[in-house]
């Protein structure tokens, strides 16, 4: 009984014009609807992967790391307050996804001597940005390279705080002793 109840209903729809319009018209605004909402999903997932691609400022990276070196320097007994300037090698570096096409010539001329010829091409991965351009593909971002830590703080009289602010730098940023310098901060009483 279901299933003609239902035949009916369906009959009656098709054989009226004014029924067929107005589902006509409904399909056209859903899947524009759809349509529409695809765009905009797509146009918030670019500009998040804009932001994240372009990340902070040198600056910013910077202040942060000082920030970070601070809250760790205050853990070591003795330190104190100190106050930290951390100088950057270079800048970030991008690495990009790239093709190689090699390719391999061999000549035989006696059966002896075998001359060889070694072909690379690299090509960098481009992809077409929101904007129509096409920018290369970054396969992964370097950070900057530390090149030197200064530490101004109380206890830099002591050699022991002295030792263990440098084993601390040395060890968390992978650099030489030589590139991190710790001196006493000036008293303020005078």
């Amino acid at each position: 009984m279901g299933k003609e109840r239902f035949k009916t209903m369906v009959d009656s729809v098709v054989q009226d014009d004014k029924k067929r319009k107005l589902i006509l018209i409904a399909g056209i605004i859903l899947i524009g609807i759809i349509f529409l909402s695809g765009f905009w999903n797509d146009k918030k997932d670019s500009q998040a992967a804009q932001s994240t691609a372009q990340g902070i400022t040198e600056e910013e990276y910077v202040q942060q790391l000082e920030k970070k070196v601070k809250e760790l320097l205050r853990g070591i007994d003795g330190v104190g307050n100190p106050d930290v300037m951390l100088t950057l090698e270079s800048g970030s570096e991008y690495v990009y996804q790239s093709e190689t096409k090699r390719s391999t010539d061999r000549t035989d001329t006696s059966g002896e001597t075998t001359q060889e010829r070694l072909d690379d091409e690299h090509t960098i991965v481009m992809v077409e940005g929101d904007n129509g351009k096409k920018q290369a593909l970054i396969r992964t971002e370097l950070t900057p390279k530390i090149q030197g830590i200064v530490v101004v703080c109380d206890g830099a009289d002591q050699v022991s705080v002295q030792t263990q602010i440098i084993d601390v730098l040395t060890t968390a940023f992978g650099i030489s002793s030589a590139r991190v310098s710790v001196a006493k901060a000036a008293s303020s009483g005078g």
